[in-house]
């Protein structure tokens, strides 16, 4: 009889012990406890919501990167996006792209952007963001960058100082004063038609082949011989404040200018009756390309505030046609 009721009184013993244990736990401490099972983001993945992706069309997008259809986006699955095309897609905000630290591609052209963020987006070597409304754009960290397209946008300077693999540039339709590819030794086409730009150097980029820069009131382009492909025809007419234009501030080299008319060149100053125009040899005895500029000066009392030296003074005063 004392085997039947063996296995019943371990049972009771066992239930017992569990209910000492439970009756010690400190009182709320299972009120703290998350009882809800369902599926939460782990750490590295991200929630498709309006919190991470705001703007509801980036975020139907990236819906296609979730393979396993939770609302999720696994560190694997964000880590598997090396390609990001929302061409046209009616879309204001980017945000969200941050979260995609492998892209290597990115078009988001024809959008109404006015602010993009790519520090995070380290791996990019392809970036279209043309035709939105920025006005300001920061690829210093796109170190891999090698086409960059920003072109129609409302951008008064672009830094690509830092993006030295860099062989495409297209930055048209902006309002560039002005642009330093000094750095940028690998270009091999650059289109930067219709901005401001007065003057123009790419005589370290002696790998370009390509270059657009009409629609600037351009006075001076620096250019090495390797040039293929050259517009810069028409060119707006460059407005100075004053009729003596000192050439080093332009980059002019004087040697290279030749003028038609209304102007004159002495001791690396052009003085200007009303309108000059010449033409400038852009690529000296390395090529063929020149172009023909204006400039409109502004008048400027001719004292020795404006013009300390009395030689150089006197020099004016014979240019003042009043």
């Amino acid at each position: 009889m004392q085997k039947r009721f063996k296995k019943p009184i371990a049972f009771l013993s066992a239930v017992t012990m569990a209910t000492s244990m439970l009756l010690n736990f400190p009182s709320g401490f299972f009120s703290n406890i998350d009882w809800n099972l369902t599926a939460s983001a782990a750490e590295g993945d991200v929630e498709i919501n309006d919190t991470n992706f705001p703007d509801e069309n980036f975020r139907n997008y990236v819906q296609a990167f979730d393979t396993v259809d939770d609302d999720i986006l696994s560190a694997e699955e964000i880590a598997a996006v090396t390609e990001i095309n929302v061409y046209n897609k009616e879309i204001s905000d980017l945000k969200g792209i941050e979260y995609f630290t492998a892209l290597e591609y990115l078009d988001c052209y024809g959008n109404s952007l006015t602010s993009l963020d790519v520090s995070q987006n380290t791996a990019l070597t392809f970036l279209n963001c043309g035709n939105n409304q920025f006005t300001r754009l920061d690829v210093s960290k796109n170190t891999a960058l090698t086409e960059l397209y920003c072109d129609d946008n409302k951008l008064t300077i672009l830094d690509v100082s830092k993006n030295t693999a860099l062989k495409t540039l297209d930055c048209y339709n902006n309002s560039f004063t002005s642009l330093d590819v000094s750095k940028n030794t690998a270009l091999e086409y650059l289109d930067c038609y219709n901005n401001q730009l007065t003057s123009l150097d790419v005589s370290q980029n002696t790998a370009l082949t390509y270059l657009s820069c009409w629609g600037n009131p351009l006075i001076a382009v620096n250019a090495a011989g390797s040039i293929s492909y050259f517009t810069a025809s028409p060119l707006s007419a460059f407005t100075a404040k004053s009729p003596v234009i000192r050439l080093a501030d332009y980059g002019i080299n004087a040697d290279k200018v030749t003028i038609i008319t209304g102007g004159t060149i002495k001791n690396g100053y052009l003085v200007v009756d009303g309108t000059a125009k010449y033409t400038y040899d852009i690529d000296g005895e390395l090529g063929t390309n020149t172009i023909s500029c204006t400039i409109n000066a502004a008048g400027i009392e001719i004292n020795d505030t404006n013009f300390p030296d009395e030689t150089f003074r006197n020099f004016v005063l014979t240019r003042d046609k009043d």
